[in-house]
């Protein structure tokens, strides 16, 4: 599995799974090379976590994987660019939106297209195992597109972090 840079240490930790991630400034860059990569040198089906953002600041090296042979699943969680900065202290600031969030108006499944790399829209969140391992039997190239609210998704994590708060507190 290959998650981009905006995990956080306690997610990365929780996973099972071997995780190939990229640190430093880089996190975010050039995840679909490196998943492709991982995946023409592997013997095992490659899997990536990427946000919108990451998936697409690299998307074009889609474009040279489907004559390769490649099975790669990309699970792409949209909620519209760069939200993670969202989550952390420049939050605060009135021009949070206009210098460090990033919405973008690319459409992942005509980018899927483009690249003949299959593509599903996932709108459940009961849908997404099924649809994860009907592309890793499938093979090739899948992309997984899974919608995100991203004020709903930075509230939810804000109750967790209170409920994590309260409880490291009792003890």
């Amino acid at each position: 599995m290959i998650k981009s840079g905006a995990a956080t240490v306690p997610e990365r930790k929780t996973w099972k799974q071997e995780l190939a991630s990229r640190l430093g400034t880089l996190r975010v860059l050039k995840m679909v090379s490196t998943t492709l990569g991982v995946a023409a040198a592997g013997d095992r089906p490659t899997v990536a976590v990427l946000g919108d953002l990451s998936f697409l600041y690299d998307a074009s090296a889609l474009l040279w994987s489907a004559r390769l042979g490649v099975d790669a699943v990309f699970v792409v969680p949209a909620n519209g660019g760069g939200q993670i900065f969202a989550s952390l202290d420049q939050a605060v600031l009135p021009e949070l939106e206009d210098l460090f969030l990033t919405p973008h108006p690319a459409a992942i499944a005509d980018v899927c297209v483009a690249a003949r790399a299959a593509h599903t829209l996932v709108q459940r969140a009961g849908d997404l195992v099924p649809a994860l391992e009907r592309a890793i039997r499938d093979g090739g190239v899948q992309v997984i597109e899974v919608p995100i609210d991203a004020a709903r998704d930075r509230e939810r994590r804000a109750a967790l972090r209170d409920v994590a708060a309260d409880i490291l507190s009792r003890s």
